[in-house]
C-alpha cells in the first residue's frame, strides 16, 4: 500500500508537503499489517461483512477507510507532481 515515494532530498524543496505525507503512508501500511496479523481472515473480505465479531467488523472498516485515504493521498501526490512539471516547463512564471 505505497502512496507515493518521498522525493529525494535534493528535490524535497519542490515537494515539501509530500515529506509529511510519508507519515500517514507509514501508519496506514503498519495498520494494515497489524490488522492482517490479528485477523488472518480479514483479507478475504473485500465487500461488506455479514454478522461477525465486532473487532473484525471494525478492523474491516479501518482497512476500507484506510484504502480510501490511500487513494486520496495518491491522487494528491499525482496532482502535485503534475503541477510541478507544468510550472517547470515554463508555465506560471511570475515574470
Amino acid at each position: 500500500m505505497t502512496i507515493c515515494l518521498l522525493p529525494p532530498s535534493t528535490r524535497l524543496r519542490n515537494y515539501p508537503q509530500l515529506s509529511t505525507l510519508a507519515v500517514p503512508e507509514a501508519a496506514l501500511e503498519s495498520a494494515e499489517a497489524a490488522l492482517a496479523a490479528a485477523h488472518p481472515d480479514l483479507p478475504l473480505f473485500e465487500g461488506r461483512l455479514g454478522r461477525t465479531e465486532p473487532a473484525l467488523a471494525r478492523a474491516h472498516a479501518i482497512l476500507r477507510h484506510g484504502r480510501r485515504l490511500t487513494r486520496l493521498l495518491a491522487d494528491y501526490c499525482d496532482a502535485v507532481h503534475r503541477d510541478f512539471r507544468r510550472r517547470s516547463r515554463g508555465f506560471d512564471r511570475p515574470f
